[in-house]
């Protein structure tokens, strides 16, 4: 006869109201293994009642999983949560361990997966929450916009499951075990937008930062502590702080704002804070922004000097940008655009050199330096007559020419700027004279020279007209500096000859100190004792 012990294992269930447990978080999307990561979490309402929660079932609407103690109980405490995770959790992740409360209880299920496959990702699902009878205790609908890593929470726990009572997390990796990120504290400001301006900043620009501040607690608060910050390798330096001393009532907001002088060359993170003695919430304190402060530049430091738009095949095309300064240009990100195109001109480091030249064209050019190209894909340059601007790197016109055919230029033969320190008008373009028909990557052929001084073919005059043998002669003369720059110690000289002799004899000389470009003065002298005859002058 055998014998044998049998063991009867009785399981007393708790009656579980509706009123106490409820969902309070869903991570369906985890940062790490989607196998073991997943989490339901639950939250005991009650004021003084502990709630055994074995035996309790959870289903994602395809199957039924059993609730189970992880350790030995499964008693929930009053206001406190419960996490529940698969076995498999306990094994091979343990990546919540170090953000679940010692206080949190911890809850596994009789299955490897939540549901039948685990939570989707593409789709959203209904978890739900139900008694050892499958009568419903709770339930949600999640959506799945969720990044990976965040997950759904309810808002405010002691309300019901309708769609405005839940949210996405606003902390990465969920709260597993704690007060969820999107339910309102007593006392919480949070930062809800961080904006710059300009956004693409130059390195003469100052800076005006806008930071919008929120009263996003349940009680009103009486100031707000602000700090802007930039960030560093290795650390941070406050820029400016300040407290604002005003009352924020639930839901009211203000806008903090700060000005910084101009910021050096380069990438720059900068960094927002905000602070009161009783905020309960300090992951909504803190936000970022970053950005790049780029060179600025003055109108008309680099100018659109040379215009290839009749040519046999549109592929031809080109145009040449001139730096008019004495420092180099660097080209990063500037644009180039028509009316219904705009290019960047290239998104590496390039400069271009004090007097410098730069062909942009939609293919090599032969016989150009490759040094002085620069291959993009040029708005179409249209023969009946285009507009052209040129932006720098942080939007600002730099340069603009709005051309047509009375401008100048032909079929194979480019449109030249005569001087790049004028204003991009009619009068000042014109077509090229050169005998290549263009000048890619050198002078303009119809531009001056740097120092040109002149005299006006069209203003010299002698007095009288008729002069008599020994009559004094007033002779005038205009000169003019054609050049690009200031002229100074100008002579003008004075002599004649008689028809048919080759050497000329001085009459006199005049000095002109210096003149401004385009400045014009009349010169003057006497020729005394002229004898009989007829004389070049």
């Amino acid at each position: 006869m055998r014998t044998g012990v049998f063991v009867l294992l009785i399981i007393v269930y708790c009656h579980v109201g509706a009123s106490q447990i409820v969902l309070s978080e869903i991570m369906f999307n985890p940062s790490g293994n989607e196998r073991y990561d997943e989490f339901i979490e639950l939250y005991n309402l009650s004021d003084d009642e502990s709630v055994d929660l074995t035996g309790l079932l959870v289903s994602d609407s395809s199957k039924f999983n059993l609730v189970l103690p992880f350790e030995e109980t499964a008693l929930l405490p009053p206001h406190h949560f419960a996490i529940i995770l698969v076995p498999n959790y306990f094994e091979k992740s343990r990546i919540y361990d170090a953000e679940i409360p010692d206080d949190a209880l911890l809850l596994t299920i009789g299955n490897a997966q939540f549901g039948a496959y685990g939570l989707k990702n593409s789709a959203g699902e209904r978890v739900s929450l139900h008694r050892p009878d499958s009568s419903l205790v709770a339930a949600w609908k999640y959506s799945p916009d969720n990044k990976d890593g965040i997950s759904e929470e309810k808002i405010d726990l002691s309300l019901g499951d309708a769609a405005a009572n839940w949210s996405n997390s606003i902390k990465f990796g969920g709260t597993p075990g704690y007060k969820n990120s999107v339910t309102p504290s007593a006392f919480d400001l949070a930062i809800i937008s961080l904006a710059i301006s300009p956004q693409n900043p130059g390195n003469k620009d100052s800076l005006h930062i806008r930071l919008g501040v929120r009263n996003v607690g349940k009680e009103a608060v009486s100031y707000v502590d602000a700090s802007l910050l930039e960030q560093y390798d290795g650390g941070e330096d406050v820029l400016q702080s300040r407290r604002i001393d005003t009352t924020l009532f639930p839901n009211d907001s203000i806008d903090v704002r700060f000005t910084l002088p101009p910021l050096a060359l380069g990438a720059h993170i900068l960094t927002a804070r905000i602070g009161h003695e009783k905020d309960e919430n300090s992951i909504n304190n803190v936000m970022d922004v970053e950005f790049e402060v780029v060179a600025a530049y003055s109108p008309g430091s680099v100018v659109i000097n040379e215009i290839m738009y009749n040519t046999d095949e549109k592929a031809d095309e080109w145009l040449e940008l001139f730096n008019a300064t004495a420092d180099s240009i660097f080209l990063r990100n500037w644009r180039i655009a028509d009316k219904r195109k705009e290019t960047v001109i290239c998104d590496t480091a390039r400069f271009l050199a004090p007097g410098g030249y730069c062909v942009l064209a939609n293919r090599p050019m032969q016989g150009l330096d490759h040094s002085k190209q620069i291959i993009i894909s040029l708005p179409e340059l249209n023969n009946s007559g285009d507009e052209l601007v040129l932006l720098d790197a942080t939007g600002a016109v730099i340069d603009s020419v709005a051309y047509s055919r009375a401008y100048g230029g032909e079929r194979n033969v480019s449109l030249e700027r005569i001087r790049y320190e004028e204003l991009s008008t009619a009068e000042n373009w014109g077509s090229c004279r050169d005998s290549l028909g263009s000048t890619p990557g050198r002078s303009n052929s119809i531009s001056p020279r740097s120092r040109d001084a002149a005299i006006d073919g069209a203003f010299i005059d002698v007095t009288p007209q008729h002069p008599l043998a020994g009559e004094p002669l007033a002779i005038s003369v205009r000169v003019v500096n054609s050049g690009r720059q200031q002229a100074s110690d100008i002579s003008i000289h004075f002599s004649f000859a008689g028809f048919g002799d080759s050497s000329f004899s001085e009459i006199g000389a005049q000095k002109i100190a210096w003149l401004d470009v385009n400045d014009a003065v009349i010169v003057s002298t006497t020729w005394h004792d002229a004898a009989a005859g007829a004389y070049r002058l």
